[in-house]
């Protein structure tokens, strides 16, 4: 699911970058990253785990 989501966030960010700038969007993506990376404290079920891999791999098709 992770790499699934990634292969999503490698395409979208470029529809985007257009208008908000390159670099604008990686810090966005980073930010983002590290968001869930906290979140990943407060994990309790199967659901959670899977709803956190799927944020933290779209956001992590940005920065690559």
């Amino acid at each position: 699911m992770l790499n699934a989501a990634g292969i999503i966030g490698r395409i979208t960010p470029g529809f985007f970058a257009r208008s908000i700038g390159v670099p604008n969007m990686v810090s966005v993506a980073c930010y983002g990253c590290s968001a869930v990376i906290f979140a990943m404290i407060g994990l309790k079920s199967v659901a959670s785990v899977v709803i956190i891999a799927i944020l933290y791999g779209l956001l992590t098709g940005v920065c690559e």
